[in-house]
């Protein structure tokens, strides 16, 4: 899978986990490479390295709601999103930096806006 693609994979199965709304975010566990890297900016939470850590990470602090992409860019192995929570459409709550390589992200960054 190419980085667009990752990134349309991921946000889809955030947002099947938010349906669900058991507060499990394993699923998403398979688009993330073993030593993967989830970092935020604009919060003081991570980064986390490897599937067990990011895992935690989303279990602790994942969304409560869903997301939806706004505009993309990308370069090579690196695509950059803005996105918009469901509560709030239209209004950027962020952005999603994401690396990907052999098919699977290797560093996503979740920028988080100031409300």
């Amino acid at each position: 899978m190419q980085p667009l693609e990752l990134l349309k994979s991921y946000v889809a199965m955030q947002n099947e986990c938010v349906d669900e709304g058991k507060g499990d975010f394993e699923k998403v566990l398979i688009l993330f490479h073993p030593d993967a890297e989830l970092a935020f900016d604009g919060l003081s939470f991570g980064p986390f390295r490897g599937w067990e850590s990011i895992r935690d990470a989303l279990e602790l602090g994942g969304p409560s709601d869903k997301m939806d992409v706004m505009e993309v860019a990308w370069s090579g192995e690196r695509v950059l999103a803005t996105y918009a929570w469901r509560k709030r459409p239209g209004a950027a709550a962020g952005t999603l930096s994401l690396e990907g390589a052999d098919g699977l992200i290797t560093r996503l960054v979740i920028g988080v806006m100031d409300e």
